[in-house]
Parts: C-alpha cells; sequence; structure tokens
C-alpha cells in the first residue's frame, strides 16, 4: 500500500473544518507522522492553537521499561490496574495456606496464613493511602513467599528447565508489578 505525499494529504486536509483537524492532532498517534506534522502546520496557519499541553493527556513518555503518563486518569486507570493483578496474586498464597491446612502441617499453615493476610492487608491499604511504605512491605512479603516456597517445597532440585523458566518468569512479572507501582507512587507528584 502506498502512502499518500505531503501534497495529497494538504490537498486533502484542506478541506477538513477545525474541529476535524484539532480531532485527529488529539489522536495523533492513530495516524502515520507525516499526516500529523501537515494539520500541525495547518492549524498554525488558521491560528489555532495546538500546543504540547494538548497533546500531553493521549501521549505517553518515550518507551520505558515503566511507561509515564501525563494525564493523572490515565495514571490512576493503570494503578487500579496494577492492584487488580496484586489482588489476583493472592490467590497463590491462599492456596498454599488452605493446602498446609489440608495436610495438617500446622507451622507451615500459621507461616503461609500470617504471609497471605500480611499480604492482603498490605494492598488493601496500598490502595487507600497510596504510600510507598506499602509497596516496600509487599516487596518483603513477595521475597518471603519465595524463599519460604523454595524451602517448603524443594522446588529447586525437582524441576526441569522449562518449569525453572516458567517460575523465573512469573518471578520477574511480580517484581515488575511491584516496581512499577512503586515508581508511580514516586512520580506522583
Amino acid at each position: 500500500m502506498k502512502l499518500p505525499t505531503r501534497e495529497e494529504l494538504e490537498k486533502r486536509y484542506s478541506e477538513y473544518s477545525d474541529s476535524q483537524l484539532m480531532d485527529i492532532l488529539k489522536h495523533g498517534k492513530d495516524y502515520q507522522s507525516l499526516a500529523v506534522d501537515v494539520i500541525r502546520e495547518m492549524a498554525e496557519q488558521r491560528g489555532l492553537s495546538c500546543t504540547e499541553d494538548m497533546f500531553s493527556s493521549f501521549s505517553v513518555a518515550k518507551k520505558r521499561l515503566f511507561p509515564l503518563f501525563n494525564n493523572t486518569e490515565v495514571k490512576d486507570k493503570m494503578f487500579y490496574s496494577l492492584m487488580r493483578i496484586l489482588y489476583l496474586f493472592t490467590i497463590i498464597p491462599v492456596v498454599f495456606t488452605i493446602l498446609s491446612y489440608a495436610r495438617d502441617d500446622k507451622n507451615k499453615f500459621l507461616i503461609w496464613g500470617a504471609l497471605s493476610v500480611g499480604w492482603i492487608l498490605s494492598i488493601v491499604f496500598l490502595t487507600k493511602y497510596k504510600s510507598k511504605f506499602w509497596v516496600i512491605l509487599l516487596y518483603f512479603l513477595y521475597l518471603c513467599f519465595v524463599a519460604f516456597g523454595v524451602m517448603s517445597f524443594d522446588v529447586v532440585f525437582s524441576l526441569t528447565k522449562i518449569n525453572l523458566a516458567i517460575y523465573i518468569i512469573a518471578f520477574l512479572i511480580m517484581l515488575y508489578v511491584l516496581s512499577y507501582v512503586f515508581v508511580l507512587l514516586c512520580r506522583k507528584k
């Protein structure tokens, strides 16, 4: 498919109304960069205000490990999406707590139960207060989950390479989620 030239774009967009041009600029990420450049020039020629602030609510910072959003509404949506992932992760320690109880292993039951309750309460307080303290506590609890899980079940010695890779990937994903929440809270200002 052949992309239109600058001249073709100028001809096409010259017939657009001011509001149509501004709407395209607001959704510039959905258009090719040449089209956005042409429309910006046309908007400036028509005396329309097209500052960078206008695009800030729709833009994401350059590609980063932790994308940062300029719009507080989008930041909040990302924060609550990450919180849902943390709540979903709660299933794992709760299942281990139940399994320990079913096996009548009181020590493991108490440890898994305490870790589960601590995790759930930390997430609830993090959601309510949005404090970095709770994220740091979640880091600590997560590392306790992993360490206690490895010690309890001797998982490392019975794993194949592919299973070990899956566990490592899952471990890193949860670390990423916790780190992303921490970054969002640090850059909240």
